[in-house]
């Protein structure tokens, strides 16, 4: 499985999308290690559904196994990502949950 380290404080790593899109197209869960708002570190698999590109920051779309719910991550803020052998059937993310 594919295992990237990302370096705090750097927008985000070209691995970490290609481990991302390569997660959604053989529908395989990501183990994340995150940094919220408030600086906690958790470590999460997530069932990765979209990734998210606008002009000021590179989010995934994915549904969060440890929250129960679909949530939105900031790539910046992932340290570590990996693809985990758990299979997922695809969801559809809610639009109105969607960060502008």
């Amino acid at each position: 499985m594919e295992d990237y380290h990302v370096k705090r404080h750097m927008h985000y790593s070209p691995n970490l999308t290609h481990c991302i899109e390569t997660a959604m197209n053989e529908r395989l869960c990501i183990e994340i290690e995150y940094e919220s708002n408030e600086r906690e570190v958790t470590q999460r698999v997530v069932e990765p559904i979209r990734l998210i590109f606008n002009e000021s920051k590179r989010q995934l779309a994915a549904y969060c196994r440890l929250r129960e719910d679909f949530r939105v991550f900031r790539l910046d803020r992932m340290a570590m990502a990996k693809i985990v052998n758990q299979p997922f059937e695809m969801k559809i993310f809610p639009e109105d949950r969607l960060e502008p």
